[in-house]
């Protein structure tokens, strides 16, 4: 069974029956995960935060692949617009809106500590990568296929294997794609999905 990360190393070199990348087996894992972060859209990535805004930028969280959602704490059916900064520097018309500028947030009109705003924000989470100190994690509790294979694809690219990179790799894909597929039909039910007109 693999269940935690030092499980997980001695299945790659298992698998691999090559004793001599014990060393490399957590680069192979990192690797991994860069390809998860990229390719995964599961439900269990979506996050909340609360932010309380009075200055003119606020630090997007550390673990952000991407927004799905902005808006007033309390108000969902408020989302605030995303615009370019380009635009942000014109002269703006009524309500609030938002744009990334060097890895922050900044919005118009900018909060004051007399008048903050209190937002939520939803976003596309960065899947915990596996260490000493992070033996385990939501994607390798619940597929640890998926980590595997995607681990093996990695050392055989190392080892320049490439019909076995690209077997392992296509493995890999997808177990994601069906992962991705799934997710979707848990949070939609199996019912076509209509597109919404905004009036």
């Amino acid at each position: 069974m693999i269940t935690n990360y030092d499980e997980l190393k001695a299945a790659v070199i298992s698998w691999l029956k090559r004793n001599d990348l014990i060393s490399q087996t957590e680069n192979f894992i990192q690797l991994a995960e860069g390809h998860f972060n990229r390719t995964v859209r599961a439900a269990e990535m979506t996050a909340r935060a609360q932010i309380i805004v009075d200055s003119e930028f606020i630090a997007l969280p550390d673990d952000l692949l991407s927004f799905k959602e902005l808006h007033i704490e309390g108000k969902t059916e408020q989302t605030i617009d995303y615009i370019t900064p380009q635009i942000m520097s014109k002269e703006l018309g009524g309500g609030l809106y938002y744009t990334i500028i060097d890895g922050q947030i900044k919005l118009y009109p900018t909060p004051t500590p007399e008048k903050p705003i209190q937002l939520e924000l939803i976003y596309v989470q960065k899947i915990s990568p596996l260490s000493d100190t992070n033996p385990s994690n939501w994607l390798l509790e619940n597929h640890p296929d998926i980590y595997l294979n995607a681990a093996l694809a990695q050392a055989e690219w190392y080892l320049e294997n490439l019909d076995k990179a690209m077997f392992w790799e296509q493995k890999t894909n997808s177990y994601i794609e069906k992962l991705n597929s799934e997710s979707i039909m848990r949070s939609y039910g199996a019912a076509p999905l209509i597109p919404r007109m905004r009036s």
